[in-house]
């Protein structure tokens, strides 16, 4: 027989409705995951491709934080398949490179320049 259709995704304990996510690309649904904010943005249901966004929440630290984010898949037969979506978050610390100008004695007061140009953001 033919397979059992999608019921529902649930992804870090929400749960989204085969409808739900059919509107996906008008009605975002938003996840807060502890570690950042998921935001499921669009369905393809030939493929079954889930399209998100994500921002994660500002970091203190410089050390990587994995924010796993479970997600179960259930069909109309009430049966469900379990994974993970894993997202590394890397941050990077800024690297500000002494800036120098010079002026010549007696010149005009004037120097430009940018402090930014040799820094990493």
């Amino acid at each position: 027989g033919a397979p059992a259709g999608l019921q529902s995704l649930t992804v870090g304990g929400t749960v989204v409705s085969e409808a739900e996510l059919g509107n996906l690309g008008t009605t975002p649904v938003s996840i807060d995951t502890g570690e950042g904010t998921l935001v499921l943005t669009g369905y393809d249901a030939a493929t079954g491709a889930v399209s998100y966004t994500y921002d994660p929440n500002v970091q203190s630290s410089n050390a990587p934080v994995l924010d796993a984010i479970a997600v179960v898949v259930t069909d109309d037969l009430g049966i469900a398949a379990t994974g993970s979506l894993d997202i590394q978050i890397t941050d990077s610390v800024p690297v500000a490179i002494n800036d120098t100008n010079v002026i010549a004695e007696d010149a005009a007061n004037t120097v430009s320049g940018s402090v930014l140009t040799n820094d990493t953001v």
